[in-house]
This record gives C-alpha cells, structure tokens and sequence, in this order.
C-alpha cells in the first residue's frame, strides 16, 4: 500500500473535524473555522503535488465550511481558489465555482 501524501492526510484530518460532534466548550462555528483552516491546507498541498481536482476539492469543502461560519469573504476566496484550480483540469467546474462565488459576493 502507498504512502499517503501530505495533501491525503490534512483532508482526512479536516474531514474528521469537519464530522465530530462539538464537546462541552466548543461551538459548531469552531469546528467549521478548524475544518476549513485544514482543508486549505490540504488543497494547497495538492497543488504542490500538481492534483489539482483534488486541491479544487478541498477548496470546494472549505468554502462549505467558511459558508457554515458565516464568513462570506472567506468562502468566495475559497470558491475563486476551487476554481482556479479545477481550470486546469475541467472548465465546466470552473464555471460553476465561479458562479458559487459571485453569487456570494453580490449577497
């Protein structure tokens, strides 16, 4: 079995944050602010690696996360990072993360 990459290993850690349940003395919105730090890093490491579905993956799910924070910024910036990755690979997924973060944009 291959080593798993770098980029491998944040997302499953981000995953794990993004699907634990919160403790006694923290809030949802901590757990997404923490998913969604990870899941950059993991999409960063993907382009490193030159993965770039995955690094638009990992973008996508970040802005889901910043989306649940209620960080408009942040997620628009991670849907703009999606799709300037996935213009590498497939233009039709480009176009549709671009719409993802106008639409936040003009809200």
């Amino acid at each position: 079995m291959p080593a798993k990459s770098q980029g491998q290993l944040l997302l499953e850690k981000a995953d794990k944050k993004a699907n634990s349940s919160t403790g006694w003395f923290s809030s949802a919105s901590t757990k997404y602010e923490e998913a969604g730090d990870l899941y950059q890093q993991a999409a960063n490491a993907f382009k490193i690696d030159k993965q770039f579905k995955e690094a638009g993956d990992a973008h996508a799910r970040e802005a889901e996360c910043r989306e649940k924070c209620q960080e408009a910024n942040e997620a628009s910036n991670a849907w703009w990072n999606a799709a300037k990755a996935y213009k590498r690979i497939d233009p039709g997924r480009k176009s549709r993360r671009c719409r993802e973060c106008c639409a936040l944009l003009i809200a």
